[in-house]
């Protein structure tokens, strides 16, 4: 009878709100927001931790959330009353970590769930976390406006700290549970490859190359830079200990214990197998939103061995290639992938390809994937969208036209000669219109100049829907050259289909780094600026406020959560790419609005002596009784203030109005910064000169 509770148990807690694998969309917290969650929430002040929970990436009631606080049950088996103090949160990162706070909240970043091989991995790293609780070992203070991947992948505790809290981990947790002694080594080894994929499977050629097409076999290496990854690192200036020193440490503990009785599970283990696939997709949608595209599109091949028919992996690919194409096309491909000389493993064979093309091949190529994911998901915008994208770059950046390709595959040599014969027959032509017909229905045959990327369009090109989508772009781009021509000074955003404007952020340059200010009196009063424009110039507006978050429903909450997502997404593409994920028509937050508007101020020290100052200075002697004044004047240091606004519309992810300006140490209530806002709302509504700011 017991077996068969635990089995149910296991049931329904694995059908909850259990995510499509096939069509993932990304995980999102249920059930009630947390008192813990609300209560950070709604501290004062500001820190690296409520900066975690205002980042949209917490995710609370998941199957995860359920999964990880049941290992804590197990841990703390013998002291219920640690237990109710404690509470579990999941952070969609793919960085391989999980840290404890002052306040008894614990954090796994989902790359840890993706990496771990069993559920007694897991145990031990946290029961080193609950051994910093019972230590009460107080974090290095943590630089403020340190970034949220900074933060997640930081140690940020001295080597004492953490060999402590290895030793009393096992001995005062880990031990009370069931699980095996011979994970915590395993353990380590999730922690010492954190750095890698999944898996290291070699990147075959088939998977970018047909019998159609080729690449020059110099895209591809013989040998790969091997693993590297050390234990045995030198840790001096380091603030956690080498992986040999803590490995070797922790079997000092527990190796002569009996395994008798203990195991790698104690939930099942199907349980563990879909946590971790879901955190390895998680992973990978965040890899798309941080356009971190080596890694997604490696791991999405990874997977795909395992699971070939899965929609999304195959979408995550040709996205992956997409935004790859998009950096290839304006010199930013380094920004977004590793260079090759510094990948280890198999996962170096794809960034040596990557490398190598050219921006032609790499554009087909997503175009390729592109259609390809379009025709498993038709339903699917924005990979239409792209799709249409990428036929846009090889047609007007790339200059290729549909004959510009082959019809014959680049080994069909012996046969091209026969079916060209045939088809340049001109018996049955009878007039100049059919020789116009007959000339535009040729199939197109290889030149001597042909290179590889002149046939990676033969099987498309027998799709007649392929076909015509190209031939329409082909059309519009000839009828948007025509348009240039015509001066259009209309308006660009339509006031009264609404504008949501987030919360404006405000940055302070400290050290020559970017430091979000603590003081949100700069943001109250660019708020009310903002909205004091949009009330003037009669726009429709709605504005976010940050400091009502603890207030949210969970599904207002998710909705905050998808506007964080499209955010990060959209302001980490190049150019003019088309955003991984669109705003959902049902977003709560920005529901009533089509544009939504970003601003974003700094400021920053300007040069002590400038020559204002000296203007200033020179002209106070024309009226000796001002040169205290003009002298006091001088001795301050001066700042600049540089305000950016852009206005996005979130059908379409097109910048729809984008403008900037500095201010030479102005105070945020003064009318200058005022007149900046009205000019951009005065801009967007009427056109004109300004247009030209339009990106």
């Amino acid at each position: 009878m017991k077996r068969i509770l635990v089995l149910v148990f296991f049931i329904t807690l694995s059908s909850q709100a259990q995510p499509d694998f096939n069509y993932y969309k990304g995980l999102q917290s249920e059930g009630e927001m947390p008192q813990a969650f609300r209560k950070v929430l709604a501290s004062k002040g500001d820190n690296a931790i409520k900066s975690v929970f205002k980042s949209g990436k917490i995710l609370y009631g998941t199957v995860l959330n359920r999964y990880v606080e049941k290992i804590l049950d197990n841990l703390l088996v013998n002291n219920p009353s640690l237990r109710s103090e404690i509470a579990v949160f999941i952070v969609k990162s793919p960085v391989v970590n999980a840290y404890v706070t002052e306040e008894k909240l614990i954090f796994v970043n989902v790359g840890l769930l993706a990496q771990a091989t069993n559920e007694a991995e897991i145990a031990f790293v946290l029961a080193h976390e609950m051994a910093h609780i019972v230590c009460k070992h107080v974090p290095l203070k943590t630089e403020s406006g340190i970034s949220l991947e900074s933060y997640l992948s930081k140690h940020n505790r001295s080597r004492e700290q953490e060999n402590e809290a290895d030793k009393i981990g096992i001995e005062k947790y880990y031990s009370a549970s069931k699980y095996s002694y011979q994970a915590i080594d395993g353990a380590f080894d999730v922690l010492q490859y954190s750095y890698l994929p999944f898996d290291n499977i070699p990147f075959k050629r088939s998977e970018v190359e047909t019998d159609f097409y080729s690449f020059p076999d110099s895209y591809f290496l013989t040998n790969i830079n091997p693993i590297r990854s050390r234990e045995d690192y030198v840790d001096t200036l380091s603030t956690h200990p080498n992986i040999l020193k803590r490995r070797t440490a922790a079997k000092h503990i527990y190796g002569n214990r009996s395994d008798e009785g203990r195991s790698l599970f104690i939930q099942d283990e199907d349980l563990f197998k879909q946590v971790r696939m879901l955190a390895r997709l998680e992973s990978i949608h965040q890899y798309l939103i941080y356009h971190s595209y080596g890694n997604a599109y490696y791991n999405a091949y990874l997977m795909l061995q395992e699971m070939p028919d899965n929609v999304f992996l195959f979408k995550a690919k040709a996205i992956s290639l997409y935004g790859l194409s998009k950096h290839k096309k304006d010199g930013s491909l380094w920004d977004v992938i590793t260079k090759p000389a510094k990948v280890e493993g198999e996962k170096q064979q794809l960034h040596h390809f990557l490398g190598e093309t050219n921006r032609k091949e790499l554009n087909v190529l997503a175009l390729r994937f592109l259609w390809q994911a379009h025709k498993t998901q038709p339903e699917d915008a924005s990979l239409l969208a792209m799709c249409e994208d990428a036929i846009r770059d090889m047609i007007s950046s790339n200059k290729l036209k549909l004959s510009d390709f082959s019809d014959y595959g680049i080994k069909d040599t012996l046969l091209i000669d026969t079916l060209v014969t045939e088809e340049i027959d001109t018996s049955v032509v009878k007039s100049k219109y059919d020789r116009i017909k007959t000339a535009s229905s040729k199939k197109v045959k290889p030149l001597p100049t042909f290179q590889t990327v002149n046939y990676m369009l033969v099987d498309l090109k027998q799709d007649n829907e392929f076909v015509k989508l190209v031939e329409e772009i082909s059309m519009k781009i000839e009828d948007e050259m025509v348009l240039q021509v015509i001066d259009t000074k209309g308006k660009m955003v339509d006031p009264s289909k609404g504008i949501f404007i987030w919360e404006p952020s405000y940055y302070y340059v400290k050290k020559e780094k970017l430091v979000d200010s603590k003081s949100f009196k700069g943001k109250k009063n660019i708020a009310k600026a903002l909205t004091l424009s949009a009330k003037r110039l009669k726009f429709s507006y709605q504005i976010f406020n940050g400091d009502r978050l603890q207030y949210y429903t969970t599904e207002e909450y998710n909705h905050f959560c998808e506007v964080k997502d499209w955010m990060q997404d959209l302001f980490s593409i190049s150019a003019d790419m088309i955003a991984y994920r669109p705003l959902g028509e049902d977003n709560h937050l920005s529901q009533n609005c089509q544009y939504i508007l970003f601003t974003s101020t700094v400021e920053r020290p300007d040069k002590f002596v400038t020559y204002l100052k000296c203007q200033d200075l020179a002209l106070s002697l024309l009226c000796p009784i001002s040169i205290p004044m003009f002298a006091f004047k001088f001795m301050l240091p001066e700042t600049e203030v540089i305000t950016s606004l852009t206005v996005i519309d979130k059908k379409t992810n097109k910048v729809m109005y984008s403008s900037s300006q500095s201010f030479a140490d102005i105070n945020y209530g003064k009318p200058a910064m005022s007149a900046f806002f009205y000019d951009c709302f005065y801009t967007m509504k009427k056109g004109g000169k300004d247009a030209k700011k339009k990106k």
